[in-house]
């Protein structure tokens, strides 16, 4: 019987009851034809074997999407019956509907009764399986807006062709549009990581559509766009939102046979961490969204128990994987969190407020990502200034899960192949780890026979060089450019796919094993450590992110010349670190969280220095929010004047030199400033008089301004800015001079370019950047963000975690890589108690000098009773 004949009732349990479910079996939405514009939504609830063969039963579409408010419902019909369903998911079934046949689809929210918590418990292990079974995985971003197909049109333009194309100026609408589609709920939701990596799994990517109303876009063309617009970044001077996570997931997606056939509980808890940011509705989901992720389970499985408390299940998941592979990794996400869970467990459903400290990497990419070696179909073609006319014809090879040692073997070739390109070159061990492609192919069989014989020797090795088939023989200056970027963008893929394997960077107690016990009853961790130390003086926490409001990085830069004013002025500190060069190293350290900067020598005492007392504060100069664009103005200045006089001095020639900025990025990097704007400059370059440091020269590549209110007196006389101008070099691409007079005259004009640039350079050299120059690498400052800097009795620097206080005590615990802040808390039973407040970094105590203080006697271990 047709449900248009029933008589519409309304009770949603009746309709579940209607059609209960064995072992294997889910319900699927079986979305009935348009009746009309105005007609309700019908439906019918089918069952679906996932036992039986895909073959023998009907295909189906896997939904992925977020809820929404679910105070804002609507009512479709469900067999008969009245369903209230949120107003995204209504919005979806509207925009899904089609005029002539019925669609097949599985959607959480209607096909598992909500309200029966012992089958949410068994069906959604299942979901693995259901969106693996799925045919095509659909992606509903939400409802149109008014720019929404724009952004979704540039996604599959920018994502067509080679992510190394080069990208031009994206304008100010297709940027606002784009930004505005990649900031929507979907994209930070947690149970996306299950959906995507299974419902797009392997050769079912091409199956996968993100839909935002009408329009849509295929997920591989979304990735390639963010990789893209990875590639192209420093070349844009901003960051784009989503695209890390856009990579890292559908690393996790191509890469999902990696975890079917080697599962660890290791892996799981990565990802878990990995996700933290996510949100989830129930807090529950931030751990069963990853955990019944895949099929092949490690054997101290997780149940899932929606009928047990937030606070069972957070506890039952920190004791299980203290007892197994991860140990005491799991307390380094404690902290910040709910004050109702035991302190030893952590709050997923809260973020972290700071990233962990680098103790180990967690991967993020297991293999060579599909995207990054395009398969060129003809040559590159020439390209226009603006990024267009050269778009690449491309196709895509995937890789097959690592279920064999030849397929691990193909996993190394290809890594080999990503050296290859990163650098320029790699040392060849054997012949078939060659590219097909290479010119190395073409030499007689003999003598390849020779150099497998040469290489079998330890005294013998092969360097073959990197080559670019799909280039013409003489590139022109763009697509040389393109080539630039595709091998800063391959060495930052092979330091990804390595840097898992790096030694810790911390070894605080780990040459001792963990001695503890816990008591899931009295929720209790009894754990055998050191109380080392009492903190002492504590600042406020530095920002959390000071890439999203351009205004925290000043604040950032001033909150560090007042915890060094606070390091350099602390007399047990200068008795820790006797010299100043001493303290300088201890504080610096300890912003660095103890990472090696990689540029030769620290030069600590160039770092902030003390201002000049003969300055005085005036006017910061009115210029764009971010250093990329102000150098990039810098840079145009210089050689717009250069090529100006060149072209004086040579009237005569037929052929006059000239540099373009793009007009829109020239209206960002000149922006018009109002008032409001205007003062908050003033405000912020105001700041600096509440330390005592010139925040000019600092160690950190910030994105964002920091307004100098000493920019006249710099100009004038601070030799340190103009000895650093005297490096710089204006990084542009010159391209070839293209003359239809002989050769003699184009040589001519050729070496006159040379000069022009040479001049370029020398004018740039004049004066000191706007922008600080010789920083550190970009993210040394990450690990600082959202901590406080503080000093403890004994005179040591360190960081911890925002809800530290003075009193807190540092305290390392056996077979931890980091030590941790403990407070003191009320009695339990008669015994003494503490709560962690989270993992900290104590300049001086990180490579196990605790540990042997105590083992040669100098330092008491205890037990300590966490709770």
């Amino acid at each position: 019987m047709s449900a248009q004949n029933l008589n519409i009732v309304d009770s949603p349990e009746w309709l579940y009851r209607q059609l209960p479910l064995s072992e294997s079996e889910i319900r699927l939405l079986r979305l009935e034809t348009r009746g009309g514009p105005s007609a309700e939504i019908r439906a019918s609830l089918i069952k679906y074997n996932l036992q039986e063969s895909p073959k023998d039963v009907t295909s189906f579409q896997a939904l992925s999407y977020t809820w929404g408010h679910s105070s804002f419902t609507h009512n479709i019909i469900v067999n008969g019956v009245k369903l209230p369903v949120a107003d995204n998911l209504y919005s979806f079934l509207q925009h899904r509907q089609e005029g002539n046949q019925c669609i097949d689809l599985w959607v959480d929210a209607v096909c598992i009764n909500q309200n029966d918590l012992l089958e949410k418990n068994r069906q959604i292990p299942m979901m693995n399986r259901i969106y693996m079974r799925a045919s095509e995985l659909v992606i509903w971003l939400g409802p149109p807006s008014f720019d929404s197909d724009l952004a979704i049109q540039s996604i599959l333009e920018i994502g067509s062709g080679s992510p190394y194309d080069k990208l031009g100026t994206i304008k100010d609408d297709v940027w606002q549009a784009i930004q505005s589609l990649l900031e929507r709920p979907w994209w930070k939701r947690i149970w996306i990581v299950q959906e995507l990596t299974m419902g797009a799994a392997a050769t079912k990517v091409g199956q996968a559509a993100i839909y935002c109303g009408q329009a849509h876009v295929l997920w591989i063309n979304v990735v390639v766009a963010a990789a893209r617009m990875k590639a192209h970044q420093d070349d844009h001077r901003q960051t784009f939102p989503a695209i890390t996570d856009i990579l890292e997931l559908d690393s996790l997606r191509d890469t999902v046979g990696h975890f079917l056939f080697k599962p660890s509980s290791q892996a799981w808890f990565d990802l878990v961490c990995r996700y933290r940011s996510f949100q989830a509705s129930d807090k529950r989901d931030k751990i069963y969204a990853i955990w019944n992720m895949f099929i092949i389970l490690p054997s101290n499985r997780l149940e899932t128990r929606y009928d047990e408390s937030v606070t069972k299940v957070y506890t039952d998941f920190a004791a299980m994987l203290l007892l197994g592979e991860s140990k005491l990794e799991i307390l380094r996400q404690c902290g910040n969190g709910d004050q109702d869970l035991p302190s030893w467990v952590p709050d997923w459903s809260t973020p972290l407020g700071s990233q962990p400290l680098p103790l180990r990497n967690i991967q993020r990419y297991f293999d060579v990502p599909w995207w990054a070696e395009p398969v060129y179909t003809e040559r590159k073609k020439p390209m226009r200034a603006d990024g267009s006319g050269g778009r690449s014809s491309v196709t895509f090879r995937g890789n097959g899960p690592p279920m064999t040692s030849e397929d691990e073997v193909l996993r190394q070739r290809r890594i080999k192949r990503l050296e290859m390109a990163a650098n320029g070159s790699a040392v060849i061990k054997n012949l078939e780890d060659v590219p097909s492609n290479f010119v190395f192919h073409q030499m007689p069989p003999g003598m390849k026979n020779q150099l497998r014989e040469l290489l079998q020797r330890d005294d013998s090795m092969l360097v073959v060089g990197h080559e670019n088939p799909h280039l013409p023989d003489e590139p022109d200056a763009l697509q040389q450019g393109e080539l630039i970027t595709e091998r800063e963008m391959k060495r930052w893929l092979l330091q990804e796919l390595r840097h898992s394997s790096s030694e810790p960077l911390y070894t605080t107690a780990t040459s001792v094993d963990a001695s503890f016990e816990i008591d899931k009853n009295e929720k209790t961790l009894q754990m055998k450590g050191i109380l080392w130390d009492e903190l002492e003086i504590c600042h406020e926490s530095f920002a959390e992110d000071i890439s999203k409001n351009w205004t925290d990085a000043t604040r950032f830069m001033v909150a560090v010349g007042c915890c060094k004013h606070l390091a350099m002025s602390n007399k047990k500190a200068s008795v820790r670190y006797p010299t100043v060069n001493q303290l300088l190293q201890a504080f610096w350290s300890t912003l660095f969280v103890g990472q090696v900067t990689g540029k030769g020598e620290p030069r600590y005492e160039d770092w902030l220095p003390e201002t000049s007392k003969s300055w005085s504060p005036g006017q910061p100069p009115m210029t764009a929010k971010t250093t990329g664009l102000i150098e990039l103005a810098e840079m145009g200045e210089a050689l717009d004047q250069s090529l100006s006089t060149l072209n004086t001095e040579t009237e005569d020639c037929h052929y006059k030199f000239g540099s373009t900025l793009d007009p829109q990025l020239k209206e960002r990097a000149f922006p018009q400033h109002d008032d409001a704007h205007i003062a908050l400059l003033y405000q912020l370059a105001s700041t600096w008089q509440e330390q005592p440091y010139d925040l000019y020269h600092r160690p950190f590549h910030l994105v964002n301004l920091v307004p100098d209110p000493y920019w006249d007196c710099r100009r004038r006389s601070d030799e340190l800015a103009k000895r650093q101008a005297k490096k710089r070099r204006v990084n542009h691409i010159v391209s070839d001079v293209d003359v239809g007079s002989p050769k003699d005259t184009g040589h001519s004009e050729r070496k006159l370019l040379r000069q022009a640039i040479d001049a370029s350079d020398k004018a740039l050299q004049q004066q000191p950047s706007l922008v600080p120059q010789d920083t550190l690498e970009a993210g040394i400052e990450k690990f600082a963000l959202g901590r406080r800097f503080f000093i403890t009795k004994e005179g040591y620097f360190g960081l911890g975690p925002q809800k530290l206080e003075p009193g807190d005590r540092v305290a390392v615990l056996f077979g931890s890589g980091v030590p941790f802040v403990l407070r003191k808390c009320p009695a339990l039973s008669g015994k003494r108690a503490w709560r962690i407040i989270g993992e900290c970094y104590v300049h001086g105590i990180m490579q196990g000098e605790v540990i042997r203080k105590w083992e040669m006697g100098t330092s008491k271990a205890q037990m300590l009773l966490l709770v």
